[in-house]
């Protein structure tokens, strides 16, 4: 076999390897490091009416989280309230100061407060955080377990929650929000709304959705399949490398 022949099967598995690199990717968790990448989250919220984003992705487990503002100060997000106003909510919320993220697991134990997990009883349910802060806003990134077995936080399920969205020009967490909404958002179908979306210009909507139903969660079991793929693609190339540089090419056509 010619060496021209084996560049050219070589040339082809890179491709096919790099298309399963790219799969790899795509099916992957975001990376909480206080960055919002484009196509990181699989769902995106816009809040017009506060000019507010919240973006998230789901696998088996957990809820990879992240909000932006466009003020310097804490940002925050409250599930669920079974009260007035926010009273019930699951909250957290976080600043970033000299490139440092603040960030707290709280919940709203009454219509206008609210305290620390821990201080109630309960414990800080955040995996991991990471947050950032320049002239164009805040933005803030979080994990957590969709079911964290904590009474001051919400299980989260298939069904559509009442979402409190706020953000202040300060780091001062008990401070009056300005800019506060509510949204109406289903986490796993990736629906959702704001509670004014029919006045214009005082809405919300979803930006984007890739997860229409459950069944496109990532799960564990796919990420290891496109681990395997690549892999596999890699060898397939390092196999074929090694035999154009080990077998001599012969004179003439085979």
């Amino acid at each position: 076999m010619k060496k021209s022949t084996l560049m050219g099967i070589t040339a082809v598995l890179t491709l096919l390897s790099f298309a399963s690199v790219s799969s790899a990717f795509y099916e992957g968790m975001p990376s909480i490091d206080g960055q919002i990448q484009n196509d990181e989250y699989q769902n995106h919220y816009k809040d017009s009416k506060i000019n507010m984003d919240v973006y998230w992705t789901l696998d088996e487990e957990n809820i990879y989280m992240a909000l932006r503002s466009h003020s310097k100060g804490w940002i925050g997000i409250g599930i669920d309230p079974t009260g007035s106003l926010m009273q019930g909510a699951d909250i957290i919320l976080g600043y970033v100061k000299d490139g440092k993220l603040s960030i707290e697991d709280n919940f709203a134990n009454s219509a206008v407060n609210h305290a620390l997990d821990t201080a109630l009883g309960g414990k800080n349910d955040i995996l991991e955080s990471a947050g950032s802060e320049n002239d164009k806003g805040t933005v803030i990134e979080f994990k957590r377990k969709l079911n964290t077995a904590d009474s001051f936080d919400r299980a989260l399920t298939d069904r559509e929650y009442k979402v409190l969205l706020a953000y202040s020009d300060t780091d001062d967490l008990t401070s009056y929000h300005p800019a506060k909404s509510t949204a109406f958002i289903n986490f796993f179908s990736g629906k959702g709304q704001n509670e004014d979306i029919d006045n214009v210009g005082n809405g919300g909507s979803i930006v984007k959705t890739q997860n229409p139903t459950t069944d496109s969660i990532p799960t564990e079991k796919n990420r290891f399949q496109s681990f395997l793929t690549m892999l596999t693609g890699i060898i397939s190339i390092a196999g074929v490398t090694i035999a154009l540089l080990i077998i001599p090419e012969r004179g003439g056509n085979e």
